[in-house]
């Protein structure tokens, strides 16, 4: 009994994702398995110099695909004319944040990603992310735990 038990929590705590960052309203997420589609949240592992030396695992929402209309005007962005946010000039912790500039169709096997928070460090920043290398993850709710990290 403790041998199956055992088995099926760590089978299940590798499908877990916990957010610590506060870039995505949902905090807890089921990873699926599953490549994403349009609007879903996928999780990915992330280079970057302002993320640090190490790659750092993001989780964010595929909000404009791979065929939509990508237009950033000044610092705001707009995926097939709704618009999803506007990059800050700097980031929390007075560094300069790069703008990523685009204004076309988004090749295919791309997509941009946002956060939901303002200072979500995303798409805005750093450009498209290859569809291929994401993991779709579904929100998931738990009534012990606010979702809003509260």
């Amino acid at each position: 009994v403790v041998a199956v038990l055992a088995v099926v929590v760590i089978q299940w705590q590798s499908h877990i994702l916990v957010t610590v960052s506060k870039s995505v309203k949902p905090r807890i997420f089921w990873k699926t398995g599953e490549e994403p589609a349009r609007d879903d949240y996928a999780t990915f592992m992330f280079e970057h110099e302002l993320a640090g030396e190490e790659p750092v695992r993001l989780t964010k929402r595929l909000a404009c695909w791979s065929g939509d209309s990508l237009t950033v005007t000044g610092r705001d962005v707009y995926c097939n004319d709704e618009f999803l946010g506007t990059a800050k000039e700097t980031g929390l912790n007075g560094q300069e944040l790069p703008l990523f500039e685009f204004n076309g169709v988004i090749p295919d096997g791309l997509a941009f990603a946002v956060g939901s928070h303002a200072d979500s460090f995303d798409s805005r920043y750093w450009g498209f992310v290859d569809v291929s290398i994401t993991e779709r993850v579904v929100p998931m709710s738990l009534p012990f735990f606010n979702q809003d990290g509260a």
